[in-house]
């Protein structure tokens, strides 16, 4: 079966590009189709830095039942420089008694990744509850540096006043 998808990212160039070739979107995976499970991984086949295009590869077996389903396709960056696509082109199959509509989930799977990989490339420290409580703790011991230092400043004008 072939694939041919276009992921609609709206990012820049650099970074539709560095979240695809970063490969952070790979990785084991688990999803549900049709009320079957699968588990599988999906990796970072190779990276053309010239072309601008990745070779990524999935695979997920059945978890209760025989068969699987494999995806090879070639992410490849278009549209526009200011706001990219990526477009999917490749193959799909499935083997056993897994129905095709297994194989779409899984192509949808790796999309929804790539996509998340993209967006979380753009993500700031500050949307990370952990950066920003350390940042609030940072806040609270300058805030009282500043106010043990006022207090000493005014106990020393007071004694050479006196």
């Amino acid at each position: 079966m072939k694939v041919a998808r276009k992921l609609a990212t709206g990012a820049p160039d650099g970074q539709a590009w560095g979240a695809l070739s970063g490969g952070a979107w790979a990785g084991p995976l688990r999803f549900a189709d049709g009320g079957a499970e699968y588990e599988g991984a999906v990796r970072l086949v190779d990276a053309d830095e010239d072309e601008r295009r990745a070779g990524v590869y999935a695979q997920a077996r059945r978890v209760a039942g025989f068969g699987g389903a494999t995806v090879s396709v070639r992410a490849q960056l278009a549209g526009t420089p200011a706001s990219r696509t990526i477009a999917l082109l490749g193959n799909a199959a499935v083997t056993g008694d897994v129905p095709p509509a297994a194989a779409d989930a899984l192509v949808a799977e790796v999309e929804a990744r790539i996509e998340r990989a993209v967006r979380d490339l753009d993500r700031s420290p500050a949307d990370d509850p952990a950066w920003r409580r350390r940042l609030a703790m940072r806040a609270v011991v300058a805030v009282g540096v500043g106010v043990a230092a006022g207090l000493a400043g005014a106990a020393w004008d007071r004694r050479r006043r006196a």
